[in-house]
């Protein structure tokens, strides 16, 4: 399901500034976009192309671009050199000298939200406060920034922004 959270303490000036960048970033030609193309990175980090994902199986390739990230750990981390699943650095574009800085303060405020929400969850099915404490130490958290450019006005059948899926993880 979906929800819509207020009062989470995330600056203004945090979100604005990590929106701009990556507004920024999808409004560069592709050339400039596929410096930080995802297929380079060992842990499915950076630029992902229009239709680069069909999550519908048997439907056209989904009509959104994205940019994923996550905790920059660098190629020496042990985790790294473990092959942990989606453990490594991030990818950043060089065009854009701000987008680094922006995004990272960006996750690192909305970590500190979703660590709060598994307190909540905790509470709410009459668990101690602290119970999923656990998964949010180390977690492998990735944030997904979606474009979803203008969709055709005739798509071709079955085409859409995102097509039905199951997501996995947990907020």
């Amino acid at each position: 399901g979906f929800f819509y959270l207020t009062g989470h303490q995330v600056p203004v000036r945090t979100r604005e500034a990590a929106m701009d960048v990556i507004r920024e970033f999808f409004a560069l030609p592709l050339d400039e976009k596929l410096e930080a193309d995802k297929a380079q990175s060992i842990c499915h980090r950076g630029y992902e192309t229009l239709r680069g994902q069909t999550l519908e199986p048997g439907a056209p390739a989904d009509l959104k671009e994205g940019y994923y990230i996550g905790r920059d750990l660098p190629m020496d981390d042990h985790r790294v050199r473990a092959g942990k699943l989606n453990h490594g650095p991030n990818i950043w574009p060089q065009s854009l000298p701000k987008f680094r800085a922006h995004l990272s303060a960006y996750y690192s405020a909305l970590l500190e939200v979703s660590r709060l929400l598994m307190r909540g969850l905790a509470l709410s099915l009459d668990l101690d406060e602290d119970h999923f404490d656990v998964f949010t130490t180390d977690e492998l958290a990735t944030l997904r920034l979606l474009h979803y450019p203008e969709q055709p006005a005739n798509p071709a059948p079955g085409e859409k922004g995102c097509g039905e899926h199951i997501d996995f993880g947990t907020i």
